[in-house]
């Protein structure tokens, strides 16, 4: 034990009660974060009693504050209605008197037994009841209690009378007063505890107080023993997979690529018929993506974009293309979903810039359902990237996915045609993984002119190279892990002793 638990104990050996932390640091002369710091090891080692309690307090409201303001509704009431005992119902609701009191007022007045209704001359009456005539002369409990507030913004519970738990529960009821609760400590020396035994006899850990205090110039200090290893201590550092992603970041950067975001939630418009695949493609089912239910339809404005990309559906349009040959829906086009592919982002980064060249890439989360299994999830991480500009071929493609990975230190790509509704030709890119063997990471290929030419592109003159990575599947690899759902692992050892060379 320091010096500071045995202050901290003979400051309480000479309370009677139990006293407050705040009480004990004052007159132990700490810092209120030094007791609170020493009062569970004083606990554990049986010195000390805590208890915690729970105090109640309460306030005014709005509503409680207007009537503290104003006076009760049903008082107000009352006072009218004793300028002479009784008046007409009718007289009542033609009074100036304001709408709470004709109707709250009202209503209470006559639940507490203050007022009465008589028939007169076939008239309906209010009179006044003996207690609503003794509330007049003598003033009521609920004035009585609203006034306390007058003084204090909140009253503790437990100090307030018995007589006012009714009129506590009443008040609730009504909506005029609300509540907070508080947790209080209190601590006390145990009975029979021997402030002796916890003074510090040997040194068995030198801490900044006994340095500065002097004491090991006082008391003996343990030997220690340097050959024991000491405990393991992990530096902070960031998730592994998170690290991979920011590699990739550097590295397109480093190329030359602009880093673009876009909206999870995307209209079909853009995530579909935008990259001039047909409405009723598979992918576009309720079990390929993700639709929302509500709000169900984007707003879109460019209504001439709009018509080019009908018109591209339709007939082809300007695009030598046949087109799919149906009717296009708009309000398919419209259909909210959680986007499927980051080349969303590439669509709308077109549209924004407008003009070659362009580099950009996303790097972002992308939605489908999935099943789930050591390569497949249903909410992942997707790096697209286009190059938009004049003489652009297929071999620049090659050329660029190539460094990407290279620079990444896969040294085993494999290339062969693919086919996708947005690009031609196609490729698509595998990497080897040492227990799962070929595994698709990427689509690619060069923009159709189904594509580009709505989009307000001068193509053929200006081609747009574009792919889509599967980076989770690369960070798979990387990171030596069999299964896709690992990249988010919360397993401490794994993150603890995982390592990744980040190349900035």
């Amino acid at each position: 034990m320091s010096t500071y638990d045995v202050n901290i104990l003979e400051v309480l050996k000479n309370e009677n009660d139990y006293i407050t932390p705040i009480e004990l640091a004052m007159k132990a002369n700490l810092k209120l974060e030094q007791v609170q710091t020493i009062l569970p090891r004083l606990e554990y080692y049986k010195a000390i009693e805590i208890k915690d309690e729970i105090s109640e307090y309460i306030f005014l409201t709005k509503e409680g504050k207007k009537y503290l303001d104003q006076g009760l509704p049903e008082i107000i009431l009352l006072k009218y209605i004793s300028k002479s005992e009784c008046i007409l119902t009718k007289e009542l609701k033609s009074s100036d008197l304001e709408d709470f009191v004709k109707k709250i007022g009202i209503n209470w007045a006559k639940k507490k037994n203050y007022i009465e209704f008589k028939k007169k001359d076939k008239e309906s009456i209010i009179c006044l009841t003996s207690l609503g005539k003794d509330v007049i002369n003598k003033g009521s409990q609920e004035e009585k209690f609203i006034n306390l507030f007058r003084s204090v913004p909140e009253i503790l519970t437990k100090n307030l009378d018995k007589e006012y738990n009714k009129i506590i529960n009443e008040f609730r009821e009504r909506g005029l007063i609300d509540s907070r609760s508080e947790k209080n400590r209190f601590v006390k020396i145990r009975k029979g505890v021997n402030i002796e035994d916890f003074r510090i006899k040997e040194i068995t850990r030198l801490t900044q107080d006994i340095i500065k205090n002097k004491e090991w110039k006082k008391r003996k200090i343990k030997e220690f023993d340097i050959s024991l290893s000491p405990r393991i201590v992990y530096s902070a550092k960031r998730q592994p997979y998170l690290e991979f992603l920011d590699e990739v970041r550097y590295l397109l950067i480093g190329m030359g690529f602009k880093e673009y975001k876009g909206p999870f939630v995307e209209a079909e418009f853009y995530n579909f018929d935008c990259l001039n695949q047909a409405q009723d493609h598979p992918a576009r089912e309720i079990h390929d993506s993700y639709i929302l239910k509500k709000p169900k339809e984007a707003v879109i404005k460019d209504m001439e974009l709009v018509e080019r990309v009908k018109q591209t559906h339709e007939n082809g349009w300007k695009t030598n293309s046949s087109g799919w040959g149906y009717k296009w829906s708009f309000d398919l086009a419209r259909r909210l979903i959680l986007r499927s592919q980051t080349t969303a982002v590439s669509v709308r980064t077109i549209l924004k810039e407008k003009k070659p060249p362009i580099k950009m890439f996303t790097l972002d989360r992308v939605f489908r359902p999935d099943v789930l299994d050591a390569k497949h999830a249903q909410e992942f991480d997707q790096c697209e990237g286009i190059v938009l500009g004049e003489n652009l071929n297929l071999q620049n493609l090659l050329g660029i996915l190539k460094e990407f990975a290279f620079q990444l230190g896969f040294k085993e790509i494999k290339f062969k045609p693919g086919f996708f509704p947005f690009t031609s030709p196609s490729v698509e890119a595998f990497v080897k993984h040492e227990k799962l063997g070929w595994m698709e990471i990427l689509g690619s290929g060069l923009f159709r002119p189904e594509v580009l030419i709505p989009l307000g592109i001068d193509y053929p003159k200006v081609q747009c190279l574009a792919w889509g990575v599967g980076i989770g599947r690369l960070a798979m690899v990387r990171l030596g892990l069999n299964d896709i759902r690992a990249l988010h692992s919360q397993d401490l050892n794994y993150l603890r002793n995982s390592t990744i060379i980040i190349k900035k």
